[in-house]
């Protein structure tokens, strides 16, 4: 299992690219501080914590839908 997130440059979607809003939003010194490094750590440490829970009911819960023969 893996987690992979995208922490680039932020935007509204429901503008178009070249929007005034999305151009400022995508600026460097806006995307530099839109994503701390606090950020960062915290999502590992999600990451770390949502896996170990899966990792808990996960196997059993495939062995119920799939035995073996």
């Amino acid at each position: 299992m893996r987690s992979r997130f995208w922490l680039g440059s932020p935007s509204l979607k429901s503008l178009p690219p070249e929007n005034f809003v999305n151009k400022t939003m995508g600026a460097k010194f806006i995307a530099k501080h839109a994503a701390s490094l606090e950020m960062g750590r915290d999502m590992v440490v999600h990451c770390a914590m949502e896996m170990n829970h899966l990792a808990s009911f996960l196997p059993d819960l495939y062995n119920d839908y799939h035995p073996t023969k």
